[in-house]
């Protein structure tokens, strides 16, 4: 987070916000996640704020 060596910058300095996704992993097609409804949600959540 800010001031943190090595972090990259908080989320809200590019107008966005951190979500805990729990144990999910790295969010990709090797992750095995499947249908994920989380997801889902989110991107819609970001579809309708642009």
């Amino acid at each position: 987070m800010p001031g943190s060596p090595g972090r990259r910058p908080a989320p809200a300095a590019w107008g966005s916000e951190r979500v805990d996704i729990g144990d999910a992993g790295h969010v990709n097609a090797a992750s095995g996640l499947g249908e994920w409804p989380q997801g889902l949600a989110l991107l819609q959540g970001l579809i309708a704020a642009a």
